[in-house]
């Protein structure tokens, strides 16, 4: 990540970004009406 990319996430809010790490080897499951989603088979 370059310094332009951590300054905006510093400003933004968005510090904690998790990014797709907690995805890898599993399956995203998104209930849209819910507003929920899960990592299946991790």
């Amino acid at each position: 990540m370059n310094l332009m990319q951590e300054t905006l996430m510093r400003f933004s809010g968005l510090e904690g970004m998790l990014g797709n790490e907690p995805f890898v080897g599993g399956a995203l499951i998104l209930d849209v009406k819910g507003g929920r989603y899960g990592v299946v088979g991790r």
